[in-house]
Order: C-alpha cells, then sequence, then structure tokens
C-alpha cells in the first residue's frame, strides 16, 4: 500500500482543522482557560465593588469600598455589611434602614429594672463557645454578691454557631443565670462590632438606669470596687458632667496595612481609605457614660460597621458625630499589656487589667482573692469558700 506523503502546506491545512474542531483536546483547555481567566477577573471586580445586600433590613450602599461579612445560616440573618466609607454613607442617612437589622434569640429585658442599686451595666463581648470564661467571672467579679455591693452588674452578648449542641448548651446556661443576650448573627471576630451594636440597643432599649456602661472582653480582670469608686469620684469631680469616654486612648494611628503582627488586625485601602485612625480607646475595655447610648447607636445603626470594633465605636462615630476628642485618658489605670500579678494590681490604683492568658484560671481566681482580702472582706470570702 502506498504511503500518502503531504506537501507541509497541507500538513498546516489539516492541523488548523483539526485544531478548529469544538472538540480538540487543545481548543477545549483553551476555552476552558480564557472562562476561566473571565470569571477570576469577574470577581475580583466584583468584590472590588461589593455585592448587593442580601439582608432587606440592610439596605445596600452602591460605592465603592464595601466589605462583606457573611453570616448566613439557615433560618438566621443571610448579610451583613461592614464598611469603612462612613462620609458617604452618613451623606446617603436617607437610604438606609433606621431599624434594628438582628433579633434577639436570647433576651433579658428585664434585667436592669430587676436591680435598684445599678450604677455600671457590663457588657462584655463573647463567643458562644467561651463556657469557661463566662464561668470565671461569674464567680468573681461578676458575683451576685460583690455586684450587690457596687452597683456593678454583667451581661454577655454573643452571636451564633453551626454547631445545635452547642447552642442549646447556652440556653441552658441563659435559663440558670440569666446574664446572655443572643443575637441572629454569625459569632466571628470580624462581626465584633456587631455585637457592640446589638449590646448598645440592648442598653438603649432596656437598660435605662444605669450611668455608665462598661464595654470590656474576656480577656481582662475588672477591679469593680475601685471601678466603681473611681466613677462616683469622676461625678463629683466633673459636677455630673459625663460627656467623655474613659479608656486608655491611642492614636492617631496608621492602619496595619502589611506586616501585621496578627493578620486580623489588617485593613485593606477598600476597608479604610485613610492614612490614620481617629484617637480611639484600646478595646479591652472602655467606660460610656450612659447618656452617650441612644446617640452612638443612633450613628452607628445608620452606618455599615468598620470591623474593628474600638476604632469605629470610640474613634471614627464620634469623629463623624463632631463629638472631638472624647476619649478622657486614663491610660495609668487601664494598662494595654498584662502587668506583674501579684502585687501590681492588688496595691495599685489599676481597675482594668488584660490578662496573660498563660496564667490560667486558677492565677485570675487567687489577684481576685487577694483583692477583696486588700478590701478587708476576708469573712465573705471564707463564706463564698463554703459556698
Amino acid at each position: 500500500m502506498a504511503t500518502v506523503v503531504l506537501s507541509p502546506s497541507r500538513k498546516l491545512m489539516r492541523g488548523v482543522n483539526d485544531l478548529c474542531s469544538p472538540f480538540h483536546p487543545q481548543r477545549v483547555r483553551f476555552q476552558r482557560a480564557v472562562f476561566a481567566l473571565i470569571l477570576f477577573i469577574m470577581l475580583y471586580e466584583a468584590i472590588k465593588r461589593g455585592f448587593p445586600c442580601m439582608n432587606p433590613q440592610i439596605r445596600s450602599l452602591h460605592f465603592p469600598g464595601l466589605k462583606f461579612v457573611n453570616t448566613s445560616l439557615s433560618n438566621y440573618s443571610s448579610e451583613v455589611t461592614i464598611s469603612s466609607k462612613l462620609t458617604k454613607t452618613l451623606q446617603n442617612k436617607s437610604s438606609i434602614s433606621d431599624d434594628f437589622p438582628f433579633k434577639y434569640l436570647i433576651n433579658e429585658p428585664d434585667f436592669c429594672t430587676r436591680r435598684s442599686n445599678l450604677y455600671v451595666i457590663n457588657i462584655v463581648g463573647v463567643a458562644p463557645w467561651e463556657i469557661r470564661a463566662r464561668t470565671l467571672i461569674r464567680s468573681l467579679w461578676a458575683h451576685e454578691t460583690w455586684q450587690n455591693k457596687t452597683g456593678f452588674r454583667t451581661v454577655f452578648v454573643t452571636g451564633i454557631v453551626t454547631d445545635h449542641k452547642l447552642m442549646a448548651a447556652l440556653r441552658e446556661e441563659s435559663n440558670k443565670y440569666h446574664d446572655i443576650l443572643q443575637f441572629n448573627f454569625l459569632d466571628t471576630y470580624d462581626n465584633l462590632s456587631l455585637k457592640t451594636l446589638c449590646g448598645l440597643h440592648w442598653v438603649n432599649n432596656f437598660c435605662s438606669t444605669p450611668v455608665w456602661v462598661l464595654k470590656s472582653d474576656t480577656d481582662v480582670m475588672v477591679n469593680t470596687f475601685r471601678l466603681t469608686r473611681y466613677l462616683h469620684e469622676y461625678d463629683e469631680k466633673t459636677n455630673h458632667s459625663r460627656n467623655h469616654f474613659l479608656c486608655k486612648p491611642r492614636g492617631p494611628a496608621s492602619p496595619c496595612r502589611t506586616g501585621c503582627r496578627k493578620v486580623k488586625w489588617r485593613v485593606s485601602w477598600e476597608e479604610y481609605p485613610h492614612n490614620r485612625y481617629p484617637v480611639y480607646c484600646m478595646g479591652p475595655g472602655y467606660v460610656i457614660p450612659r447618656q452617650m447610648v441612644p446617640a452612638l447607636y443612633q450613628a452607628a445603626n445608620k452606618t455599615h460597621p468598620f470591623r474593628l470594633e474600638d476604632v469605629y465605636y470610640t474613634g471614627i462615630i464620634p469623629k463623624q458625630l463632631n463629638w472631638g476628642n472624647m476619649n478622657e485618658n486614663i491610660g495609668h489605670l487601664f494598662p494595654w499589656r498584662p502587668v506583674a500579678w501579684q502585687n501590681s494590681f492588688v496595691k495599685s490604683d489599676l481597675m482594668i487589667l488584660e490578662l496573660d492568658k498563660g496564667l490560667g484560671q486558677s492565677a485570675s481566681t487567687t489577684v481576685w482573692t487577694k483583692i477583696l482580702q486588700s478590701m478587708g472582706l476576708e469573712r465573705l470570702v471564707q463564706n463564698e469558700k463554703r459556698l
């Protein structure tokens, strides 16, 4: 059988015809690559612009720089926007719902009215799984015995998780202690601002009796005796002119763009398009006058919160409201870094201290016992041990 020899031009034409076939392997691979590239470009542009908000109760603001945090779970809020474009947001107030965008899954509407001497309400942002932290706080400065003496009360604000057993355990814990507030957003670090928003909503609507509001994290220790004494003295010194946050201020500081000590603190230019943050309170603990809560809540609820909670509520919002420098510097009483436990905290004037997590629960209990002993409350300490 004779072999057919094709000329170079005919070989080229056959190759072109094969390549033009819709099922040629090289053509299929090329088409897939082009399709993937187009999808990538579309997704990248969508992320830059921001997706439309899926929660009908939070209306989307269509401007560049929206940062979306997915909070979707069945039967709960679908999506919540978090944005730092506050100037444009405030210019478009009419496009935003004034309604509170979340539902109370657990509420304690009469928590404050049940207390006759309530002076400070402590809002602690906590995750559902932080059971040991809540138990520790209840056994120390949030114990009924000491709260009755100081007029200091604590509630825990939390979101939701996908673990149904954990959610059920949280409800049982709430039924036992009646100090938990739960809302229908996914509990993540990026949603800490939503947790504070919910806490402010609860104070604004269900807790009108306290004079001061302490917002704190689970990793701090509060000397409630010194704190309430200081606030009473502050009231007398200022003639009850309560118009400042009391905290350890920071700034103006630059946002961390690259090389952050913790990735969760990294902020893109899309999230915050400015070179510096306003002066703000350090996040582990700060005190707000109760009379300032309505304005702070209303302003926060009309914007899409910036995800760094302390920067947003104590720096950005006050600046947008033209409140000026609202941060009263009592930083020497609100240390940012952990200090030596036994003597420094007990014998000094420190009121709020960031805990050294490496010391464990027993160290916290030891320090609190020493605080009680320094207050001359040894007898009550012994009674608590017998109980």
